[in-house]
């Protein structure tokens, strides 16, 4: 969770409300007209992307965990 806080926290205004929308609605299953992919890791994990942000999660039963929060990188899905 600290690096989520920590790449919120670099954001813009703009950026920070348009992410908190996002996150509320991650949380709320509400995904319908999101970029949403499954990734090929262990268990159900799943991945956003905005731009070149990306937002991954994974499902337990009907409630969504954010578990990373950062911008794309060669990096960005190693540590799943």
């Amino acid at each position: 969770m600290d690096n989520i806080r920590k790449a919120f926290a670099k954001l813009t205004p703009e950026l920070r409300e348009r992410f908190a929308i996002l996150f509320r609605r991650i949380e709320q299953n509400d995904l319908v007209g999101l970029d949403v992919r499954r990734l090929a890791v262990k268990g159900e994990w799943y991945r956003i992307r905005v731009g070149q942000w990306r937002v991954t999660f994974i499902k337990i039963g009907e409630v969504n965990v954010i578990k990373h929060f950062n911008r794309r990188n060669e990096s960005t899905y190693r540590d799943l």
